[in-house]
């Protein structure tokens, strides 16, 4: 595949496709649009093109650094917290011990997880999106400071033509000068030697001859201003053609960096989603082995009696009224997958109790703002519209 390495390892001097090939302007057919302020603007688009991606670069830079510290902390913590409590766990049931020593497994995992998201997260798009920042970058810098070296030498040949124009005219007009001097000067002669006798040949012949230097000397100079004239344009053609040359790979390199840019992010999105996907499956894995010792507990706790429970321990086990059998306790605590609250954010808490959060006085108020309680939340979560989709507590 097309990457912005091969689009840029050979200095700018390689074939594009057909697709990348400017298109003609509708008002004049079969001309590229290599306008200059059209060209400009293409280039404005570049940079904007290598900004956003920069940007992209940097984002996942920031991302990269907070999973794989998060990652490590929570290693590093379940690590320590393992060794901790192996003793204590010792002395436990192992259905107890074996429930404790899962959580903390899960954590180290999550731990791993994280560490291996930001991993493929750094190979896939991070460092992908530097490379080609750099590359393309290096790129259009070249491009444009070649363009405008090219720009400023056929402004330069632009106005040399100017002078080596100007120098032709003035030759021009001192040959014509000195062919009408000539004539005079021979026309003088001639009269002179018809009405004056002491006239010699001699001196109407040197007259004549300073007027033939004159007329040959401006005739050299108007040669010379045509042949500089004929340098001047010459190098003045051989820039236009360089200038186009390099506006028409400056005009290529806006729909280059969008195919190679486009090409490359679906390629590490795709990278990213097999990432995600094993997280996922991960993710999956430890929850099930958590439901496995919950479902050991539970079984274990069914076969012994109902003990005489105090007030803190209903606060504890969240139950409302006090169970008369085991069947009751369940009943009481278990709840429905439709009853598990949309966040851990969002999830009722004793702590968080206070007056307003039951009764007419929060409906009123609710109402008042065209709000409504999120049904099994936290007091202060609510949501506006019933429309409205409930925001994230990240936003």
């Amino acid at each position: 595949m097309m990457t912005a390495e091969t689009l840029t390892e050979s200095g700018g001097e390689y074939e594009y496709p057909a697709s990348f090939l400017p298109r003609a302007s509708a008002s004049s057919p079969g001309r590229s649009r290599l306008d200059s302020k059209v060209l400009d603007l293409e280039m404005d688009r570049s940079l904007q093109r290598l900004a956003a991606c920069r940007v992209t670069a940097e984002a996942a830079s920031q991302v990269v650094a907070i999973l794989a510290d998060a990652g490590s902390r929570l290693q590093r913590c379940s690590c320590q917290k393992t060794a901790a409590p192996a003793g204590c766990l010792k002395q436990e049931e192992d259905a107890v011990a074996a429930a404790a020593q899962s959580f903390l497994d899960a954590c180290g995992g999550l731990g791993a997880m994280l560490i291996g998201m930001a991993s493929a997260i750094s190979q896939n798009i991070m460092q992908p999106m530097e490379t080609f920042q750099r590359h393309a970058g290096a790129d259009h810098n070249r491009k444009a400071d070649r363009l405008e070296e090219l720009r400023l030498k056929e402004l330069s040949c632009s106005n040399a033509i100017t002078e080596s124009l100007q120098k032709r005219d003035r030759a021009r007009m001192g040959l014509q000068t000195a062919m009408r001097d000539q004539e005079k000067t021979e026309r003088k002669a001639g009269e002179k030697k018809k009405g004056l006798a002491r006239f010699t040949r001699s001196d109407g012949e040197k007259e004549i001859a300073a007027a033939e230097h004159k007329v040959q000397k401006a005739a050299s100079a108007q040669t010379a201003s045509i042949e500089e004239l004929a340098v001047r344009t010459e190098e003045a053609n051989e820039a236009r053609v360089l200038r186009e040359k390099a506006s028409k790979d400056a005009s290529l390199l806006l729909s280059c960096m969008d195919f190679v840019r486009g090409r490359l992010l679906a390629r590490c999105l795709r990278s990213c989603a097999v990432a995600w996907a094993e997280a996922a499956q991960e993710l999956r894995r430890s929850e099930d082995q958590m439901q496995k010792q919950a479902s050991k507990l539970r079984s274990l706790r069914l076969q012994g009696e109902l003990p005489e429970l105090p007030g803190w321990a209903l606060e504890v086990l969240q139950v409302k009224k006090r169970p008369v059998c085991l069947a009751d306790l369940d009943a009481n605590v278990d709840v429905t997958d439709e009853e598990l609250p949309e966040s851990p954010f969002t999830a009722p808490s004793p702590s968080l109790k206070s007056p307003l959060s039951s009764g007419p006085a929060l409906a009123d108020l609710l109402s008042e703002r065209g709000l409504k309680p999120r049904r099994g939340s936290a007091p202060a979560m609510f949501t506006a519209w019933p429309s409205q989709e409930p925001s994230s507590p990240f936003e």
